[in-house]
């Protein structure tokens, strides 16, 4: 082994990878090389570009892809990758030639290759970088701090059946859906291999703090020991919690059944504060599959989405065999998950550890508005107002709820009898279903109109004049308070423009909304004003975009000039030229 001089001209010179991001320029001083230098993940390498394969371009410490030509030099790191729809790579013995395997600036051997990729970008280690005294540079050295004493937040964390299930997209809509009912969020990516793509992704969706394992201190996690994982995880985490985000959402690469994964998931102490698991998932047979995973491992999954939610008729198939709610991302960021992850308990914690708060009275002893909450001095926020936690999402879960039982009883009625009830008074039969958007002041809720043989059904809440967002909020506020009474809901109802329904069927629904509204965490009857529970909401004239007029033409796999399917992150080129680019399904 010896010692070369590296200056800081080559230095600059050099395209400075991603993963290496966190380490300074200044810091790189001398090149250590010869045969018996054995590396390790983590290591900073100086390589030099020998013949250009699928990675023709480099992310760099800023995130710009710079294009890459034989004969450049760029610092690197070390690592292994595990990744079923590109390559596996695993770290060589010595310094002889390599691959680099991920875009984002990882040095290994390629040893296997999904058959749709072609071979990776052939390159040259030059030598290990090492300090002024000739140590070596590893990411271990400049991982964030996470010790000393912070609260505990709490986690969500985003599975998934597999690579490019949909896990980024489904952090990405939960970091927004979050955003908007006013929290402080942190996007933290705790296993993969060192690339920014999904970093960017959250941090334009507006997440506070955005972290990665390469933030950890390490450059991939794939044969990396469990106990430096969960370390490295626990470290991001408390660094979130150190900069006053109020809950982490967590994202754990590639699916299931990698060992690492499976193990990750069961690591003892490293969920305690997780709050829920949302699952993304291909297809249904997937999603049944890994929704039983987690729960025997003691996880509590809140709902499915991913690239299953592309098809209805998927979507349809998951919600039966799990028994859980299928979302769109379109509707986890319009807070349809919200009210679940952000609870009554867990809402209440956050509120603790932001301040002590006090409802100030005027002069008469009453008590003033939610807007008048006063925190105490030298607290580092105020509480956010109870709407917050009774987002609008779960107001319009619960309308949801109301409009089916309200077609329900309507067609029954139309019909002369209930559904697979025979008796002789029928006139009517049941003919499946179509699918509305109820558009109303709080946002747009899809419900399933039923249809009937003989004539049409056309429930009146669908054509009525929308209902002030303020009104509808307070509607359902007395119809879910504790001592409310099946006419507070019949006075929804009626609102509505629905009439002739039973006094018992009222009753029965009353209930069962209170109840409903309970399970979500929602406590609307304290709701002094609507305003931030209606902050960031889309308006009531957005429509619901597919995925196809949000983001254009979907390529799938293409060249890196086309426009990407949201759920999948790709850095590939197609073996050979596409003629066009695919649908949702195609690659």
């Amino acid at each position: 082994m010896s010692l070369e001089v590296l200056d800081a001209a080559r230095v600059a010179r050099a395209k400075r990878a991603y993963t290496i991001r966190r380490v300074a320029p200044d810091a790189m001083k001398t090149l250590i090389v010869g045969p018996s230098v054995v590396p390790a993940s983590g290591d900073l390498v100086l390589v030099r570009i020998d013949e250009i394969g699928k990675q023709r371009r480099i992310e760099l410490t800023d995130g710009r892809r710079a294009h890459l030509f034989s004969g450049d030099e760029a610092i690197v790191c070390f690592g292994n990758r595990y990744a079923p729809d590109q390559y596996e790579g695993v770290i060589g013995e010595d310094l002889s030639s390599c691959d680099l395997v991920a875009a984002g600036g990882i040095a290994s051997c390629e040893i296997t290759r999904n058959e749709r990729m072609i071979p990776s970008t052939r390159i040259t280690p030059l030598g290990l970088i090492g300090d002024a005294q000739g140590k070596r540079l590893n990411l271990r050295n400049f991982a964030v701090d996470g010790s000393g004493s912070a609260p505990s937040i709490p986690v969500v964390l985003s599975l998934g059946t597999s690579m490019n299930a949909g896990k980024t997209f489904t952090s990405t809509s939960l970091v927004r859906g979050l955003k908007a009912a006013g929290y402080q969020v942190a996007a933290i990516k705790a296993t993969g291999t060192g690339a920014g793509n999904d970093l960017w992704i959250v941090r334009d969706a507006g997440a506070d703090v955005v972290l990665d394992f390469t933030d950890g201190g390490l450059a991939s996690t794939y044969l990396i020991p469990l106990d430096d994982i969960v370390a490295a995880t626990k470290r991001l985490i408390g660094s979130a919690a150190k900069a006053g985000c109020d809950i982490a959402v967590v994202e754990v690469a590639d699916g299931l059944q990698h060992l690492e994964t499976a193990d990750v998931i069961q690591a003892k102490g490293l969920w305690e504060s997780c709050v829920g698991v949302v699952f993304a998932a291909y297809d249904s047979m997937g999603a049944k599959c890994g929704v039983d995973t987690l729960r025997a491992a003691g996880h509590r999954v809140l709902a499915v989405s991913g690239r299953l939610t592309q098809s209805p008729l998927m979507m349809r198939e998951a919600a039966r065999s799990t028994g859980l709610p299928v979302y769109t991302p379109w509707e986890i960021q319009d807070g349809a998950l919200t009210s679940a992850i952000m609870g009554t308990k867990v809402a209440d914690e956050i509120n603790g550890q932001r301040c002590r708060v006090e409802i100030w009275r005027d002069h008469d002893g009453a008590m003033l508005g939610a807007g008048a909450a006063k925190a105490h001095a030298g607290e580092r926020l105020t509480a956010p107002p109870a709407a917050r936690d009774s987002t609008a999402g779960g107001i319009r879960e619960l309308l949801k709820m109301v409009a089916d039982k309200v077609m329900a009883e309507e067609v029954s009625l139309a019909c002369g009898a209930g559904t697979r009830k025979r008796c002789t008074g029928r006139i009517n039969h049941r003919s499946g279903y179509r699918t509305h958007t109820w558009k109303t002041d709080l946002g747009r809720i899809d419900v399933r109109v039923p249809r009937i043989r003989k004539g049409g059904y056309h429930p009146a809440f669908l054509h009525q004049e929308r209902i002030p967002a303020k009104e509808l909020v307070s509607l359902i506020a007395r119809a879910t308070a504790s001592d409310a009474t099946p006419c507070d809901l019949e006075q929804l109802l009626a609102r509505m423009g629905t009439s002739g329904t039973s006094p018992q069927a009222i009753a029965d629904w009353s209930l069962e909304v209170k109840q409903q509204a309970h399970r979500l965490g929602l406590d609307l009857a304290s709701i002094g004003t609507i305003d931030s529970a209606l902050r960031g909401e889309p308006s009531a004239e957005q429509r619901r975009k597919s995925i196809r007029d949000e983001y254009g033409v979907v390529a799938g796999y293409g060249d890196d000039h086309a426009e990407m399917d949201p759920f999948v992150r790709v850095e590939t080129m197609p073996m050979r030229p596409a003629r066009s680019v695919s649908g949702f399904g195609g690659k």
